[in-house]
């Protein structure tokens, strides 16, 4: 991005692959849609709920159990 935009992109996440979505294409579905529990369709709204600002773009199960709510609660202050 540097080279060709002159600037710089900050890594925002990753979305995995998974079966769901290629079978998505072929249905021409959005895979959030027609799969909303699939690994990729989870990532995809933690992505766009990180982008749009809003507070629970953590992973859930990072925020399970003590020290997820700690990390969550450090990270909001």
């Amino acid at each position: 991005s540097k080279a060709f935009l002159n600037t710089r992109i900050a890594y925002a996440g990753s979305i995995p692959f998974d079966v769901s979505l290629p079978a998505s294409v072929r249905r021409r579905e959005p895979v959030t849609i027609g799969t909303p529990h699939a690994p990729s369709s989870k990532a995809i709204r933690r992505l766009a709920a990180k982008l749009m600002g809003e507070p629970d773009a953590a992973p859930t199960d990072v925020r399970k159990g003590f020290l997820g709510r700690l990390a969550g609660f450090l990270a909001q202050h």
